[in-house]
């Protein structure tokens, strides 16, 4: 049995582990990504000079034609502020996780609960993908492999 393998069962054992929903989107690349000066970002003036017919512009989503893809996940889920000391406290530290509000949340460890299996969410979208957990939507960000690669770990962000 693998290290993943155990993780999993001790998240679906777990007390603390809880349930949220993973909504991920995926569609067609639009054009305008393509354009843009770093090839990453929507060019909002692309869509100006090549208006769309009906709804196909991606509203910064970078995607057109979306559809939307909900699966059950458990993990553990704590306030930023229960890292207490453990946090790191320098701004070098802090740059990959970006501003850190007190509403934030971590997360750690991804089951699929319909499958009894490992989540990977290493390609999520924290631009249009979101985490449900208890009614709140969170966009995953600054997600991290567990060492061993047993599962992974993410700073959520509350959207509002």
């Amino acid at each position: 049995m693998s290290y993943q393998d155990r993780h999993m069962i001790s998240l679906s054992n777990s007390k603390l582990a809880e349930a949220a929903t993973v909504t991920i989107h995926t569609g067609t690349v639009c054009p305008c990504k393509a354009v843009s000066q770093d090839g990453l970002t929507y060019d909002a003036q692309w869509h100006r000079d090549n208006p769309a017919p009906g709804d196909e512009e991606c509203s910064g989503s970078l995607l057109i034609a979306t559809t939307a893809t909900a699966t059950n996940i458990k993990a553990v889920f704590y306030p930023i502020g229960m890292g207490g000391s453990v946090l790191p406290k320098n701004l070098e530290s802090l740059a990959p996780i970006g501003k850190i509000q007190k509403d934030d949340l971590f997360m750690i460890g991804t089951l699929n609960t319909d499958t009894n299996t490992f989540k990977d969410l290493s390609a999520i979208n924290e631009a249009i993908d979101y985490i449900t957990y208890r009614s709140n939507k969170y966009a995953p960000r600054d997600g991290q492999w567990i060492p061993g690669s047993v599962g992974q770990t993410f700073h959520l962000v509350r959207r509002n």
